[in-house]
């Protein structure tokens, strides 16, 4: 998929003066072409259809939360979003197979749910018990952030659960992704102030 850049560039200066109509726009020239980026690039790394749209929602959701990031003088802004995408894309292998690794380490009991097998550990339920009774009001700040941090506690992966919880499920499918990201980057950045106390 191809674009103008010229008209990437033009949205980008759009979303610096905090034009409400650019970001949608933005999704609309740059999406596809970051996912079609993700797949090539990271193919042999397993990069799927999924990920790579996770990984597109992200580097896009944050230009739209910070414009100022990308600066026109050192190139182009998709080669700059594609720098983004990569870099998430190494740190997000990096951080699944830790995560594969510590639930081998630490998970001790198989949930059948559904015919599909889940394997969970007892401790994950009590720290996001923990978690919600003791700093609730640090982080749950808008409508919808209960629910949000509890999907977050629980692991869950499923954009359309988030989108649930906060209202949104009606939106087109780019923006709503782009909603949950923006809200789960908020409260995860609450959690990550409160770690040394969690």
């Amino acid at each position: 998929m191809s674009f103008d850049p010229a008209a990437l560039l033009a949205v980008h200066g759009r979303l610096l003066t905090g034009d409400p109509t650019a970001s949608p726009d933005l999704f609309e020239l740059a999406y596809g072409p970051l996912i079609g980026h993700a797949i090539k690039k990271h193919s042999d790394f397993g990069m799927d259809e999924d990920r790579a749209k996770d990984l597109a929602v992200r580097v896009l959701a944050s230009l739209v939360e910070r414009p100022g990031i990308f600066d026109p003088q050192k190139g182009s802004l998709f080669g700059f979003l594609c720098m983004m995408l990569d870099g998430d894309a190494k740190n997000t292998g990096r951080d699944e197979a830790n995560r594969q690794k510590k639930l081998s380490e630490f998970a001790v009991e198989v949930e059948q749910v559904g015919g599909n097998s889940y394997v969970t550990s007892p401790e994950t339920r009590v720290d996001a018990e923990r978690i919600m009774s003791q700093h609730r009001d640090e982080i749950v700040r808008e409508t919808g952030d209960h629910d949000v941090l509890r999907l977050i506690l629980e692991d869950e992966r499923d954009y359309e659960a988030y989108a649930a919880a906060l209202g949104i499920s009606d939106l087109p499918p780019e923006q709503k992704r782009a909603e949950v990201k923006l809200r789960k980057d908020r409260i995860e950045k609450r959690l990550q102030r409160l770690k040394d106390r969690l």
